[in-house]
């Protein structure tokens, strides 16, 4: 049994498997190189090579004179053959070899065929190999969380058991690779497992360390007086040259069975008999619970905890099994059967009844969903106790009974798949996030989403994932439980003010609610009910988010255009089928059963293609090309604050590229669904359901959208900052007085005209700051400077600030019952101060908007009235330039402050900016060296899908770049192969500015979309500006 080339044999195939199929269709000119192997391996790989069919000349690079055989080049001789463009070349490249890093070889000639990542790559095979074996997938899972392992080790582990033929003693005996004491009968201890993984720890742990004398060691190993201690003393002083736990490891299996720690079971210390105690029923209990119907509702309101009880009964009752020392508390997905979180351990108290009373506070971290609690009974050492708990289902525990004896399925990948609840397991209750808004109460327990494509997703990953028919969803009639009748079945909408809730029923477990903003229903009711024609919208909004519906609303059709009468009719067709989806012909494009229709909707935009494509662009004026792009847009004038007017536009989701992009979504489930049904093991949780499920859940935003537009009313280029809410794009003239605007007031506008939409907050989209990021930025910095009690940031552009409220209300949680006591000093800066900068810190520092604990820190009165807990201030861009040093701070974060210009880019590149069947869009950012400094240009490419699902995916690409043609011509009658761009380069004001906040801060944090990571490299340099 020889490991180490078991695992090149793996490397090998996998490297076959990644590079085969390329190697052999490489073309003329093309050079290859393989580094980070042995000149042993390479021979290997070098006959399974030999074996593919190919022109492809394969070399192992020597400089040794008496290698001489015709696998063999020199470099010289490889340089020479690199210049001959007529032959493609692979060469393999020794790891000592000292010409490995020649420039002759680089990276810029020779294409690197990485295997860094093989490692992973072999670990998922050889797991899947074994997915079977539960006594494997419990070990790794213990060293995973307890032991200081290395992939390699567990790779190792697994060639070691597959070695051995996969034999119950190859998994215990095969713990020394993982730094534990060989365990031939560890397998047989089944649900006892991960407690003789701890004791085998705690045992080798003393064996090795190495502060201690052996008589020491003696004493303290934790096993049963005059038992084992004599067979341990000798080997210690008969190995006392061996100097790691590795070592001390292998040396028992090779040479010490006595050793072996099957022998050690009966001599243990503290070995609790598990699956005695039982939790026989988990109550719920507190006055935030309440019954709606069938259903158990617990209602949050943002930023405030819920105080929970828990009634737990066991048996037998506490006092009677003095193992039970402490409760676990895990709140647990009630859609998956996961857990989310562990929120609370808890001692047990000393009275004589049946069951214990634990109370706790629930954080508001949660979204809306269903949920439960379960209970680990746990010892002093967090062994849990009541690994024996059963189903409340009596017809599942005797499934599980069965399915248990084979030994190839654990207990909690069993429940995901049932999802049935445990006796110790509290009954599924839906945690609802009450806003301050005006929306409607809800009829039970809906999940809010965005669109009725979503809910189709929810229910078919449900109907995947565990293994049933997939079936189309019904919609199902809604029980009113407060009497009031309907002609509507379906209860279909719920009125409020100025938010309308689409209601969506499948079944018991697919309940949802679509709220949606009155004054967008207005825009789209409109396109949709002037099918007939093709134009845009004018609307005005007022400077009051209270009034009920937009100033006025238009619809204005464009004159003088040839549109074919099949147009018109693919148009009126699809415009009042959507209409239909909703009681009198209320529905919009979110109610519509996107599924039902894919054909329907892949015939109007092939109709909408031809058409655009039709049109002569010697005949197009400007003008013309100006009221083309805006077809399906909404033209809008805002008032604002101080009596101006703002004109902003909004690409709607009826736009035919919008409509496109949910073809494109549900064209790349399908092929994954189908791939995952063929496969079963990708249904589970941590595979597919907790991962990809998110991605068609929302997270893959609907965000094929120009970078550039024109507007009828403004001659002025607009920019697409972004969406407001999901499927409505946002574009914006720049509010800039001048090109070294330091502030472009993006983010202030954008957050306005969504407040006067009544967008929740909730439900508006902000990609611009990374929440995640500027934790992990801020958690560093106090981490690194423990003796900062005031940490002062200053943030430039920060909008209503509501990603650094959070982080600060985190850092008060993660920071509780530790040194750290911060207080903060928050200065915010803006060109544009007609609107509120800061809001969420306001609310911050409002102690009838902060109940939960840590934010109760930033509203309440500190000791010393002098020194509060958040201080923060509006300034002006200007008040900064003219005195920096009044300014200092720990950290300054810049959120988007360079303006940019619309331009027109020259686009040569192959580069891709569509991924995902169309779905993911990503624009190309080109650095170029300019006369002062260096420009940044931002475009969308028009290279083809490499590998798209179906063929219309492409079509809705080209689609896209028709639009762009149209866009460019526009700007220009010269275009050429020219694309709209963002150009951004920083003026000497900027540099100026720059270099005051990098004077006065001790980090500078910039997020600026326009510059990417590409970028990065150049400004540290320059100006040492980190770029996210």
């Amino acid at each position: 049994m020889n490991i180490i080339k078991a695992y090149y044999d793996h490397i090998l195939d996998i490297f076959m498997e990644v590079y085969g199929k390329s190697i052999e269709s490489a073309q003329p000119g093309n050079c290859m190189k393989v580094t980070s192997l042995s000149l042993d391996i390479l021979h290997d790989l070098y006959a399974r090579l030999s074996l593919l069919n190919t022109k492809t000349l394969f070399y192992i690079l020597t400089e040794n004179p008496d290698m001489t055989g015709s696998e063999y080049i020199t470099p010289t001789k490889l340089i020479e053959l690199r210049n001959d463009l007529t032959k493609s070349i692979l060469v393999l490249i020794p790891v000592n070899s000292s010409t490995s890093a020649e420039d002759s070889y680089g990276n810029a000639t020779f294409r690197e065929l990485s295997i860094s990542n093989f490692d992973e790559i072999l670990y998922q095979k050889l797991e899947t190999q074994l997915s079977g074996k539960q006594a494997i997938k419990d070990t790794l899972n213990y060293v995973g969380k307890a032991l200081d392992c290395t992939l390699q080790d567990k790779i190792k582990y697994l060639l070691y058991v597959i070695l051995n033929g996969g034999t119950d003693e190859a998994i215990g005996n095969g713990l020394y690779l993982l730094n534990l004491l060989p365990d031939s009968s560890l397998v047989s201890k089944k649900e006892y497992i991960p407690q003789f993984l701890v004791k085998n720890d705690e045992c080798i742990s003393v064996m090795a360390d190495y502060s201690m004398g052996i008589a020491d060691k003696i004493s303290t190993i934790p096993v049963k007086p005059g038992t084992i201690q004599q067979n341990v003393a000798k080997f210690l002083r008969e190995n006392n040259s061996l100097i790691s736990r590795k070592d001390l490891c292998a040396q028992v299996l090779e040479k010490y069975p006595q050793l072996n720690f099957s022998n050690w079971y009966s001599y243990l210390k503290n070995i609790t008999e598990l699956g005695v105690l039982h939790v026989t029923k988990v109550e719920l209990g507190g006055k935030v619970f309440r019954l709606d119907g069938e259903d158990i509702k617990l209602k949050m309101e943002p930023n405030k905890g819920a105080k929970v009880k828990l009634r737990i009964y066991f048996s037998p009752k506490p006092s009677a099994y003095t193992e039970l020392k402490k409760v676990k508390i895990a709140i647990m997905n009630g859609d998956g059967f996961y857990k989310e979180t562990d929120v609370v351990t808890k001692k047990i108290s000393e009275n004589n009844k049946d069951y214990r009373d634990i109370t706790f506070s629930l954080n508001n971290a949660f979204e809306n969903g269903t949920y439960f609690f379960h209970v680990y009974a746990e010892n002093n050492d967090g062994t849990e106790l009541n690994v024996s708990d059963v189903f409340r289902d009596e017809a599942i525990q005797n499934e599980w009974e069965k399915i248990k004896a084979t030994g190839n399925i654990s207990k909690e990948e069993f429940q995901q798949q049932t999802r049935r609840l445990l006796t110790s397991d509290s009954d599924t209750f839906f945690l609802q996030v009450v806003n301050a808004t005006d929306e409607p109460e809800e009829t039970g327990t809906r999940m809010k989403i965005n669109n009725v494509l979503q809910a189709y997703f929810r229910y078919r990953i449900e109907l995947n994932r565990k293994g049933q028919e997939l079936t189309i969803p019904q919609r199902q009639a809604i029980n009113d439980k407060s009497g009031k009748t309907s002609d509507d079945e379906y209860k279909s909408w719920q009125f409020a003010t100025h938010i309308k809730t689409f209601q969506l029923r499948y079944n018991t477990n697919n309940n949802y609610q679509i709220p949606l903003s009155i004054k967008l229903l207005e825009l789209e009711e409109t396109i949709l009910k002037n099918s007939k024609k093709l134009g845009y919208i004018d609307a005005i909004i007022s400077d009051n988010y209270t009034d009920e519906t937009l100033k006025s609303i238009i619809p204005r059709e464009i004159d003088d255009l040839q549109i074919p009468q099949s147009l018109i009719e693919k148009r009126v067709s699809l415009f009042e089928s959507i209409l239909k989806s909703a009681p009198d012909r209320t529905g919009v494009i979110e109610t519509y059963e996107v599924f039902n229709h894919i054909g329907d909707i892949k015939e109007y935009i092939h109709e909408y293609h031809v058409w655009l494509k039709s049109l002569d662009e010697k005949n197009m004026s400007q003008s013309l090309a100006v009221l083309i792009q805006s077809i399906d847009t909404v033209s809008l004038q805002i008032e604002m604050p101080d009596d101006r007017i703002a004109h902003a536009k909004l690409l709607t989701p009826l736009h035919p590229i919008r409509l496109g992009w949910l073809v494109n979504i549900y064209e790349q489930y399908e092929e994954w669904e189908a791939k995952t049904a063929e496969d079963s093991r990708y249904r589970k949780p941590d595979v597919w359901y907790k991962k990809l499920d998110n991605l068609f859940y929302g997270d893959l935003l609907q965000d094929v959208a120009p970078l550039v537009m024109r507007d009828i009313h403004n001659e002025d280029y607009l920019q697409y900052v972004g969406e407001l809410c999901f499927g409505w794009g946002f574009y914006v003239n720049p509010q800039q007085s001048g090109d070294d605007t330091f502030s472009t007031g993006f983010r202030q506008l954008k957050a306005y005209v969504s407040q006067l939409l009544n967008i929740g907050v909730q439900y508006r989209i902000d990609s611009d700051v990374n929440k995640q990021m500027v934790y992990r930025l801020i958690w560093k910095y106090i981490t690194q400077h423990p003796y900062t009690n005031k940490l002062i940031i200053n943030i430039f552009n920060a909008g209503d600030a509501a990603v650094f409220a959070d982080n600060l209300v985190m850092l008060e949680r993660d920071t509780a019952n530790t040194p750290f006591d911060i207080h903060y000093e928050i200065r915010m800066f803006c060109d544009d101060k007609r609107f509120p900068q800061g809001e969420a810190l306001r609310d911050l520092l409002n102690p009838d908007t902060q109940v939960s604990e840590e934010a109760e820190n930033f509203s309440q009165a500190d000791d010393n009235r002098l020194f509060p807990k958040l201080r923060f201030s509006v300034n002006s861009v200007d008040e900064f330039t003219n005195d920096p040093n009044k300014y200092p701070a720990h950290l300054s974060f810049l959120v988007n402050p360079f303006p940019t210009k619309a331009s027109l880019k020259r686009s040569n590149t192959r580069q891709q900016s569509f991924f995902l069947n169309g779905v993911i869009t990503r624009p190309i950012i080109q650095v170029e060296k300019a006369e002062k400094g260096y420009m940044w240009h931002r475009y969308i490419s028009e290279a083809p899908l490499a590998n798209p699902v179906s063929n219309f995916s492409n079509e809705t690409q080209e689609l896209f770049s028709t639009l762009q043609w149209i866009i460019a011509n526009s700007m220009t009658t010269d275009h050429e192969v020219s694309v709209p761009s963002l150009t951004l380069s920083i003026k000497d004001k900027n540099s100026i500015l720059l270099s005051y906040v990098h004077d006065i801060s001790d980090w500078v944090i910039t997020f600026d979309k326009n510059m990417g990571r590409n970028s990065m490299i150049f400004h540290v340099k320059k100006v040492k500006l980190h770029i996210f």
